[in-house]
């Protein structure tokens, strides 16, 4: 089970997200090269993450 999970993203969808959005080429592209904090992309990766990943309360 996926408690938490929205139903319609499947556990490869899931992972190729985690994959991307977590790579060390993305961190590198914001921080280094577009000057964003180590903060302000934790915040952002968070965010959207919690976004693609999980349920809304209330949703099911």
């Amino acid at each position: 089970g996926k408690p938490g999970a929205r139903a319609e993203v499947s556990v490869e969808e899931a992972a190729d997200l985690l994959y991307g959005l977590l790579s060390p080429e993305l961190y590198l592209l914001f921080v280094r090269e577009r000057g964003w904090t180590r903060e302000r992309w934790e915040q952002w990766v968070g965010d959207t993450l919690r976004a693609q990943l999980c349920s809304i309360r209330g949703d099911s």
